[in-house]
């Protein structure tokens, strides 16, 4: 329950606090003089899905490059509502667990067929990453293509260092673990003599 709580807390965080320093331990090469008074520092990478503005970008790969994801490609092929699931929740940034949405997409899929629901999705991606294309094409692909587009999909998130099978809390685990580690070493105090 105290992890769920630290998730919560570190998704509310709007400002990155700045980072702690840690004292690296001694080397063992003789020479300590410049490692004793080293400071590590170790800033967090952002959380979460950011919607950067920039120029419209392409698919990271094509709409029929299934084959480069064979364990996402057999899911997907003979239980799409699991992938979408996954992918869902990525993007909805936890607000819809892959659960929830499984349910949600058991009952599009007999009421209506899955794509009407999955098509969105897959606007949602493309506005996020800033991918070319439009609402219009986005449900032809999934009502023509739709293990296709789901691969698709998961290969972008893939791609932008989301693992949709791992669920959006546990990316954010990943994300706080990876850290960018810098070292500043402060310049040698000048020796002090008694006259």
């Amino acid at each position: 329950m105290h992890h769920i709580y630290q998730v919560f807390q570190l998704m509310s965080m709007r400002a990155t606090p700045p980072p702690s320093p840690l004292f690296l331990p001694p080397l063992n090469d003789g020479d300590n003089s410049q490692n004793a008074n080293s400071v590590l520092y170790i800033q967090p990478t952002p959380i979460g899905i950011a919607s950067r503005q920039r120029s419209m970008a392409n698919w990271s790969t094509g709409l029929f490059r299934c084959h480069s994801d064979m364990k996402t490609c057999c899911k997907t092929l003979f239980c799409p509502c699991i992938t979408s699931s996954e992918i869902v929740e990525i993007i909805t940034e936890g607000k819809t667990l892959s659960g929830d949405a499984l349910v949600i997409l058991g009952v599009c899929a007999v009421i209506c067929g899955m794509w009407t629901y999955t098509c969105r999705t897959r606007t949602i991606i493309r506005t996020k990453f800033n991918i070319r294309g439009s609402p219009c094409n986005d449900c032809l692909t999934h009502a023509c293509c739709l293990p296709c587009a789901l691969c698709q999909e998961y290969r972008e998130l893939d791609h932008h260092g989301f693992d949709p099978s791992l669920g959006w809390f546990e990316n954010l685990e990943r994300q706080r673990y990876a850290v960018a580690i810098y070292t500043i070493t402060p310049p040698k105090p000048e020796k002090m003599e008694r006259t």
